[in-house]
């Protein structure tokens, strides 16, 4: 699957405003910004749209920069904030190969059946690391980034997604406590992001079209909210993870 001819055509049109052109020239501003102060990035990558046009500009500006991803784990070992296993691929292969950036996993081992079901045979490109089930994701995933020799946070945190992000980018708090952040795209809207993947051609998961399928539209949708309902939006019923329906990643 891929967008419609009409909906490209839309996010063409946007990436030629002068809309899309000032939320470019903000974002490549604080990426500049950024270099002039830090010497490496740490760049939390979802998969979603948001982390995607992230990872984009901050690579376009030749930074040193290190991909991490949190594993939510597989649907065997727990019944919340699972991503099915192929969007951990599709990441895996956006990272390591289009990007041609190394990728480290970060995960807990209560997220897995076992704890060599967390470290084997799951991710062949990239270096995972395994955390203390004890310890918050967030702040695991940002000491490992520490110790990895990173000084700043990279954030696909935009205001237009909840109030609740809205409060936080008006307020500058940042969801890191160890680590300055950097929120490149934090005022784009939805045409932006679109724009910016339409124009450059950005591998963005296949389940934003699956979702699409569905709801009618490409505005508004959102990676951690994607698989509310599992069973309509994943069409492949071999695709591991299509339990995971039953909740969404949010939090521990």
């Amino acid at each position: 699957m891929s967008i419609p001819p009409s909906w490209q055509d839309a996010f063409m049109q946007h990436a030629h405003s002068p809309e899309y052109s000032a939320a470019l020239g903000n974002a490549t501003q604080r990426i500049e910004d950024m270099r002039g102060q830090y010497r490496r990035a740490y760049l939390s990558f979802s998969g979603g749209l948001d982390s995607l046009c992230c990872l984009d500009l901050v690579a376009r500006s030749g930074m040193n920069m290190l991909v991490g991803h949190y594993d939510f784990g597989r649907p065997g070992a727990k019944a919340s904030n699972v991503f099915p296993e192929w969007v951990e691929h599709e990441i895996e292969h956006t990272v390591c190969e289009h990007y041609g950036l190394p990728l480290h996993v970060v995960t807990k081992g209560r997220n897995f059946p076992s704890l060599a079901a967390a470290t084997s045979g799951r991710h062949e490109l990239a270096t995972i690391h395994v955390i203390d089930d004890s310890e918050f994701w967030i702040s695991g995933s940002q000491r490992i980034a520490l110790e990895l020799g990173c000084d700043c946070s990279v954030v696909g945190l935009r205001a237009q997604e909840s109030i609740g992000r809205r409060k936080r980018v008006a307020a500058h708090n940042w969801i890191s406590q160890d680590m300055p952040e950097v929120w490149p795209v934090a005022e784009w809207s939805d045409m932006d992001r679109w724009a910016h993947v339409v124009r450059y051609a950005l591998p963005y998961s296949r389940v934003y079209d699956e979702k699409a399928t569905i709801e009618g539209t490409y505005i508004g949708l959102r990676m951690r909210s994607l698989f509310d309902d599992g069973r309509k939006c994943i069409s492949d019923s071999s695709m591991d993870g299509a339990l995971f329906w039953r909740d969404r990643p949010h939090g521990r």
